[in-house]
């Protein structure tokens, strides 16, 4: 399996927010992204090249920045979010989701 890309990530993200009762951490979808795309336990374990943080941790995380700058998620602390009004309605409405 290949890493999804961040964008790929988004509509999971969205739908992790939308099933949360309370706010999330930036990186608490992590582990639901690796089983939505059948990731082995060495992929989930892969490194980007500075080492701060695996390849899915940093997708997710550029998945979450681009869901919050686009209005869909918002920011109730340091590093967590929650799914906005618009982003509700976004999710019903839309399959996919992109950068566009």
């Amino acid at each position: 399996m290949t890493f999804p890309n961040y964008q790929e990530c988004m509509k999971p993200i969205l739908e992790f927010a939308s099933e949360c009762k309370q706010d999330f951490f930036r990186l608490d979808p992590v582990n639901n992204i690796a089983k939505l795309f059948k990731l082995s336990e060495e992929e989930e374990k892969q490194r980007i090249p500075s080492d701060a943080f695996t390849v899915l941790e940093s997708r997710v995380g550029w998945a979450v920045t681009y869901l919050y700058k686009s209005g869909l998620l918002e920011r109730t602390g340091r590093g967590r979010y929650k799914i906005t009004d618009i982003g509700k309605e976004f999710n019903k409405k839309n399959k996919t989701i992109n950068t566009n």
